[in-house]
C-alpha cells in the first residue's frame, strides 16, 4: 500500500515538473518569435499539429510506453518533415542522410522520401 502511494506521488511530481517545462519552452519560443531571435518561418513547425504528436510521443516514450511513444514519433515525423522542407530544404536533406547512416535502414529512407513526395 505505501509503496503504491509512493509511485502514485512519484508520477504526480514526474507530471507536474513536464508540464511546467513544456510551458517555459513554449513562452520562451513565443518571446523569441515576438523579440525577433527565432524567424518566423519556423512558427509554422514548432507551434503545429504534427510537433504535437511528436512531443506527446516524447512524454509516452519517457513514461516507458515504447511501443505508443515510437509510433506516436513516427506519424508526428512524417507530417512535420514537408513543413521541414518548405522552410529549409537543406535541413530536410540532411535529416534523410542522418537518418539513413545511422539506422542503416532504407524503410526510413524510403518514408521520409514518401513524405516530401505527399507534402
Amino acid at each position: 500500500m505505501e509503496k503504491t502511494r509512493k509511485t502514485n506521488r512519484y508520477r504526480h511530481v514526474t507530471h507536474s515538473i513536464t508540464f511546467s517545462l513544456l510551458l517555459i519552452v513554449a513562452g520562451l519560443a513565443f518571446l523569441g518569435f515576438n523579440l525577433g531571435y527565432i524567424s518566423t518561418s519556423y512558427k509554422d513547425i514548432i507551434f503545429s499539429w504534427p510537433m504535437l504528436i511528436i512531443v506527446w510521443g516524447i512524454f509516452a516514450f519517457c513514461n516507458s510506453n515504447f511501443r505508443q511513444g515510437v509510433l506516436l514519433l513516427i506519424v508526428g515525423g512524417f507530417f512535420i518533415v514537408p513543413r521541414i522542407a518548405n522552410v529549409c530544404p537543406g535541413l530536410c536533406l540532411l535529416t534523410v542522410v542522418i537518418l539513413f547512416i545511422f539506422t542503416g535502414q532504407c524503410y526510413l529512407l524510403l518514408l521520409v522520401c514518401f513524405s516530401l513526395f505527399i507534402g
